[in-house]
């Protein structure tokens, strides 16, 4: 009793496919997107039974191993498990029958993305004969390539967010666009004809190579940094340090990596970096949301820092700062909710996507070749 291991593995689009083919469970909550946009889900998720086949990997394959067989299941789902994704599979013995050479098993599966236990899972383990098993490796997705048009190419993470989304067909007439996001069905549906890149930013440590295998040797003029990682309620005080830091990587590492690869791959006519900040940062902090104020303030620190640096090959780099978008993370707010929001704003209305597309697509223009450094507040003059 006390024993406990962990491993951690990805979970892609082709995963998620190849369970439903096997198990026959082809519900459309797991395999389409469009489905699933209808839903409080917004996207697809995966399966509680492929988070019940992880933790079967754990005890047969980890801890107790490969001299026990499962002998009972309980499991509690708390969060959804969204895709492609990287998981940590943790487990601890918590009861031994020695007379028996019996045990149970408890077991968490942890959302890297995040850092969400997505659910719980006691297993109850039988000894029996040892016997040499091979794990199977998981498959990996792949980045699709579809043809591009001859205009200039533009990145866009967080395609297939709330904002994001509305970003693509806001873009998609006057840019090829390459769409990044965590779920591939999704980025199908929304980036067709154009680059698709899925890609779990918090976990990739090479965003350069996906985007020149995309890019087939042409040039990258912008770069649209829209992915955020989760809104992550509480104070700082009690807050686990790898939430914290994964808010603040967003805000720094993510778009530092992303600002070298367009030094990289634009041509000398320059280009355009833009991220989407947020009026939390600095102009109105929530103090129930903290974490995330902070990552937005450090990304506007690190796009101002980079302004100079990037004006080297005539990149500018900007933040549109939304104030609150009924989209996205804020798409569940009560009327009641968004009336008194709505009431605080002189312009009588909320921010919207239209707005921050708008913006959007003043940065990547000509006309703005000249604006670099900045953070623009988008608060219809509220102060």
């Amino acid at each position: 009793m006390g024993l406990s291991d962990e491993f951690t593995r990805s979970v892609s689009y082709k995963d998620v496919m190849l369970f439903a083919e096997v198990s026959g469970d082809h519900n459309p909550l797991h395999t389409n997107e469009i489905y699933a946009r209808t839903t409080n889900y917004s996207q697809p998720i995966v399966h509680g039974a492929f988070q019940i086949a992880m933790a079967s990997e754990f005890v047969g394959m980890y801890l107790p191993g490969l001299n026990v067989i499962l002998s009972s299941v309980q499991a509690k789902f708390i969060a959804p498990l969204y895709y492609p994704c990287k998981v940590k599979i943790m487990g601890e013995i918590v009861s031994w029958d020695k007379a028996g050479n019996r045990g149970a098993v408890k077991i968490k599966v942890v959302d890297l993305e995040n850092f969400n236990v997505t659910s719980e899972i006691t297993m109850g383990v039988t000894v029996h004969a040892s016997a040499g098993v091979e794990a199977i490796p998981s498959v990996s997705s792949k980045h699709e390539i579809s043809s591009f048009s001859g205009k200039k190419i533009v990145l866009l993470t967080g395609a297939t967010g709330g904002i994001g989304g509305s970003l693509v067909g806001a873009l998609k007439h006057d840019y090829d666009v390459i769409c990044v996001g965590r779920n591939a069905a999704g980025l199908s549906n929304l980036c067709a004809g154009s680059g698709l890149i899925p890609l779990n930013l918090s976990l990739e440590h090479d965003i350069l190579g996906p985007i020149k295998d995309v890019l087939e040797g042409r040039y990258l003029y912008g770069v649209v940094h829209a992915a955020w990682p989760s809104v992550p309620k509480g104070g700082l005080l009690g807050m686990s340090p790898d939430i914290i830091n994964n808010q603040i990587q967003f805000g720094c590492e993510i778009i530092v990596q992303l600002a070298k690869a367009l030094y990289t791959l634009t041509d000398s006519s320059g280009g355009r970096l833009i991220a989407l900040g947020s009026t939390y940062a600095r102009i109105e902090s929530v103090a129930s949301i903290p974490a995330y104020s902070l990552g937005k303030s450090v990304l506007e620190d690190t796009v101002r820092l980079l302004a100079a640096e990037l004006s080297r090959k005539r990149i500018t780099a900007n933040v549109i700062a939304p104030s609150f978008v009924p989209t996205g993370m804020n798409k569940t707010v009560p009327n009641q909710a968004l009336a008194k929001v709505t009431a605080g704003v002189p312009m009588g209305r909320l921010c919207s996507e239209v707005d921050i597309a708008a913006m959007v697509k003043y940065f990547l223009s000509s006309e703005s070749e000249f604006v670099s450094g900045q953070s623009i507040a988008l608060t219809g003059a509220k102060r």
